[in-house]
């Protein structure tokens, strides 16, 4: 994984605490060659959260967009463009849609890093993933 990234199973994820609306975290992710984390069993979340627990007093921000949002009422698309099914992490109550405009989701330390549905607009950091496919391991192949 690059410097600054962490691995976990075949992706590679950064934190950032860089302060952006849900279309500038999309896009900041997509900068570094990757997207909003999608994140689709109890593993993962575990070790995002883990990690995100364990690096506290390096971060400065109080929530992390993820890579999920509700395109049309109760229909939530993953980044990669697949649905949300199965597993999910919401906080008891969520997703609320308050005032029908709550459409991305980001895990919120507060609710033990569960999932709240949060006006995109609301600025936050975010969590950006890459596939490890993108960073071979390097080689000790001499000429």
């Amino acid at each position: 994984c690059p410097e600054g990234f962490v691995s976990h199973r075949q992706k590679c994820y950064w934190v950032s605490d860089m302060i952006e609306n849900y279309r500038a975290a999309e896009g900041l992710c997509e900068g570094l060659g990757g997207r909003l984390a999608v994140i689709k069993d109890a593993d993962t979340q575990q070790f995002l959260a883990d990690y995100i627990r364990n690096t506290a007093s390096q971060h400065s921000t109080s929530a992390y967009w993820i890579g999920l949002q509700n395109v049309m009422e109760g229909n939530f698309i993953w980044s990669d463009g697949t649905q949300l099914m199965g597993y999910n992490n919401w906080q008891p109550g969520e997703p609320s849609n308050h005032f029908w405009s709550e459409n991305c989701v980001h895990m919120y330390p507060r609710f033990d890093l569960k999932w709240n549905d949060q006006t995109c607009t609301t600025r936050m950091g975010c969590i950006c993933e890459i596939g490890k496919q993108k960073f071979p391991k390097k080689s000790n192949f001499m000429s």
